[in-house]
């Protein structure tokens, strides 16, 4: 599935589209995607100017994204749209850093990433994904305390 396809099935759009292949999808079970890590990515010119390193909420965004695909199983309502509500247990053992490419899989509601570039590999490990699906035109309201 390339960046075409990816877009008629999730609602993110670049600068926050952080699945750029899909290469399995069973639908229901699991995905294995790719998210390359560019220089140019917005994040990096405040994160950090000196020493650019993604965010691991954008490393968690993109399983998201990836676990949508496999929630939604038939993509049968365009309106349906998946929020990630909670993310669990994630331990981030290295910085993914310009010119990585992170190796994205979701398997039922577990997700695991793995970054590899030349000379290194970097992973983190399992984690735990927690998603509410709405109709697109509805809000999430939190009641503050």
């Amino acid at each position: 599935m390339n960046i075409l396809d990816i877009n008629k099935r999730i609602k993110q759009r670049p600068p926050f589209q952080m699945v750029e292949r899909v290469t399995e999808l069973e639908p229901g079970k699991c995905a294995k995607g790719v998210k390359c890590v560019s220089v140019n990515e917005p994040y990096f010119m405040g994160h950090f100017p000196d020493m650019p390193v993604m965010p691991g909420v954008l490393i968690i965004e993109s399983l998201a994204q990836l676990c949508s695909l496999v929630i939604d199983e038939d993509a049968s309502d365009p309106d349906k749209v998946y929020v990630l509500l909670k993310a669990d247990a994630f331990k981030f053992v290295k910085a993914v850093v310009p010119g990585d490419t992170l190796t994205l899989e979701a398997t039922g509601r577990a997700v695991q990433v793995c970054g590899q570039s030349v000379g290194r590999r970097r992973c983190a490990r399992e984690g735990r994904a927690f998603f509410h699906c709405g109709a697109q035109r509805s809000a999430l309201f939190v009641k503050r305390r």
